[in-house]
């Protein structure tokens, strides 16, 4: 490989690195991220994610839901996740 074609690897390299921080200047969350449990309330991975979103939300200042989902096994709120778009608002736990 020339010299040359290998700074202009570099160079393309670096100002798409250069490029990434503009890009993530968005602020995350700007509406509700909503945790959604696919067991019955009050079990222990339910009480679990409320002390979770409770931290979270107390430390970022934005709104963290826990959404419970119980029935056949967990594939209901499983499923539920899954149609989400993959945005980072609806989190499975």
């Amino acid at each position: 490989m020339p010299a040359r074609t290998g700074r202009r690897s570099l160079l393309a390299a670096g100002l798409a690195g250069a490029a990434m921080p503009a890009l993530a200047q968005q602020e995350f969350p700007n509406r509700p991220v909503r945790f959604v449990v696919p067991t019955a309330a009050g079990s222990g991975v339910d009480l679990l994610t409320r002390v979770l979103a409770d931290c979270m939300g107390r430390q970022t200042g934005h709104t963290f839901v826990v959404d419970n989902r119980p029935g056949a096994a967990s594939a209901i709120g499983t499923q539920h996740v899954a149609r989400q778009p993959p945005d980072g608002y609806t989190l499975l736990y």
